[in-house]
Order: structure tokens, then C-alpha cells, then sequence
């Protein structure tokens, strides 16, 4: 191996986005032997990174996450829209906005996973005090470079739930996935025993989701996930709203869950896509375990065997 042949694998792999093993090599009429060893050199240097199965990227020199562009829009119009989307009393009983991020580890993991939530928790400010979107959206970066992923919640169902799916994909660690939730605001006052926006009257929920349609719209354009899961259960039929015009999704149930199970319809270039109960409802029971358990194996699966068949 000589200096030349590292300067011609990295000119090739910087001029596309993701390259496979194969094109390599007969560009530069190299032996298996000897590419691997100059892939496998970078690889473990950090420098590239396996970006599918057979496929090669150069890594990225940040490793910060950040807000994807179209994002990063969406939520300067709602927040910059926000006294034209939402009343003065719902301004000030609804929080500022979670606002999800792509790390470095999502967009270099071999396969790229979108984990949906149903909503967010621990926003305690009203939507109203925020004074300027760029401020509001660094602030979140700083406080997410600090999120350790729930490392410290050890009896968690939801992370236990996240770790399934790391294990079902292969993922190297949880940052490899992208976590979302369907709805980024929650009440900043306990109604009972939630601060779920699900507890406002029918009318204002309506508008919190028409509010954040576009939103989770780009979330998916922007990250051009392989499987969507939602972890979404009694949640789920915001989904009829946020993907096909308030038109119930086409489900195929795999138990009595009707509502729950394979999304039928490919929505945005994601042709995977499943959803199942929250793991921290109310009730949970090993047969809700065995559902999920059921749909991850059922998307793994189909990943794979769409992977082997472009090989």
C-alpha cells in the first residue's frame, strides 16, 4: 500500500456521498486484499465509515448533533408564527418545544432508524417566553451535547424498549438512532395526573397537530430514515393527520391491536414503518412486550432481505 492508493480511495470516496467496496475497486483496479486493508486502516482511524452493508463514507469532521435545515425551518415558523397558530391562554399553558436532533452517530450508522415517542416531558417554561428562535434552538443543542441518552435510568420500560431496537438493527450505541417524539410540547401545569396536551379539549389538539404537521414532515425528509418505529399506542392516529390528511392509515394488525402493527403505506420514501404500544403505558403486560418483540423482528427482517437483494 502506498500513499497514492490512500489518495485515490479518499478522492473516490469524497466525491460521492456512499460508495460500495465493489465500484472501488474496479476504479482502481485494486485486489480485495488490498482494499480491505486500506478500508479497514480508515475505518478504525475514524476516518471513513461503513454507511451501509457494502457501502463506504468519509465521516464527517463535526461531531456535534445538529438541526437538520428543513427542521431547523419548521420550527422558526412555528415559533415565530406562534400568536397566529395558537391563542394567548393556549401561549401560556402549552411549554417551549423539544426540538429533536440528528447526531453524528445517526448520520454515519449503517442503517438508519427513526424511533417516534409519543410526546415530550420536563419542557417547564410556557411556549410564550421564548424571545429569539436562534437563541431558543442553540440553547437546545448545548443542553442535548449534555443528554446521555437515559445511560442512568436503569429500570426504564421505554429504554429498555430503545435497546431492542438497537439490538433488532445492530446499532453500535443508542445515539445511532434518531428519537423523536409526535408531539414536542406538553402542558407546564399537572391537569390531574399528566401534563399530556392530549388533556386539552378536542379543538385545541386539533391545532397543536396542525401546528407541527410540517414539522415532523421534514423530520422525515431530513433524516431519510429505513424504518420508522413508533412507539406511539393510543397516540397513533395523529399519524392519520401528520402523514395522510387526516385519512386513517392503512395498519395491518398482527393481534388484537387493531390499530396497532405494519404501516402499510410508504409514506415519504420510508418503505418501513411499524407501530406498537408506548413502552411506559399504563397496564404493561408481557403480551405487549411479545407485540413489539413481533413488529421489530418482522422490520428487521424485511431491512435485511431488501439489503441482500441489492447486493
Amino acid at each position: 500500500m502506498t500513499a497514492q492508493d490512500l489518495i485515490n480511495v479518499l478522492t473516490i470516496l469524497k466525491a460521492n456521498d456512499s460508495t460500495s467496496f465493489s465500484k472501488i475497486q474496479r476504479a482502481l483496479k485494486m485486489s480485495i486484499s488490498q482494499l480491505e486493508g486500506i478500508i479497514d486502516g480508515l475505518t478504525a482511524m475514524g476516518i471513513v465509515y461503513k454507511s451501509s452493508f457494502t457501502s463506504y463514507s468519509l465521516t464527517e469532521l463535526t461531531s456535534k448533533p445538529v438541526v437538520s435545515d428543513g427542521v431547523r425551518k419548521a420550527f422558526e415558523d412555528i415559533i415565530t408564527n406562534r400568536g397566529t397558530y395558537l391563542s394567548e391562554e393556549l401561549l401560556q399553558k402549552v411549554s417551549t418545544p423539544f426540538i429533536p436532533l440528528m447526531t453524528h452517530e445517526y448520520k454515519n450508522a449503517p442503517v438508519k432508524v427513526m424511533i417516534v415517542g409519543q410526546e415530550t416531558l420536563g419542557m417547564e417554561d410556557a411556549f410564550s417566553t421564548i424571545v429569539s428562535v436562534d437563541d431558543y434552538i442553540n440553547e437546545s443543542i448545548e443542553s442535548f451535547n449534555k443528554f446521555n441518552f437515559g445511560e442512568d435510568l436503569r429500570n426504564s420500560h421505554f429504554w429498555y424498549a430503545f435497546d431492542e431496537v438497537v439490538k433488532y438493527f445492530n446499532l453500535p450505541s443508542r445515539r445511532h438512532a434518531y428519537w423523536t417524539n409526535l408531539h414536542k410540547f406538553q402542558l407546564i401545569e399537572n391537569d390531574g395526573d399528566s401534563v399530556s396536551i392530549s388533556k386539552l379539549p378536542s379543538k385545541d389538539i386539533m391545532t397543536m397537530i396542525h401546528m407541527q404537521r410540517e414539522l415532523f414532515l421534514a423530520e422525515i425528509k431530513d433524516t431519510k430514515p429505513d424504518i420508522i418505529i413508533y412507539f406511539t399506542g393510543g397516540q397513533t392516529w395523529v399519524l392519520d393527520h401528520y402523514l395522510n390528511n387526516g385519512k386513517k392509515l392503512a395498519v395491518k394488525a398482527i393481534d388484537e391491536r387493531s390499530h396497532l402493527g405494519i404501516i402499510q403505506t410508504e409514506f415519504l420514501h420510508c418503505p418501513i414503518a411499524i407501530c406498537t404500544d408506548h413502552p411506559s403505558r399504563r397496564g404493561y403486560t408481557q403480551a405487549i412486550v411479545d407485540h413489539r418483540a413481533n413488529l421489530l423482528k418482522y422490520a428487521a427482517d424485511k431491512f435485511h432481505a431488501s439489503e441482500s437483494a441489492r447486493v
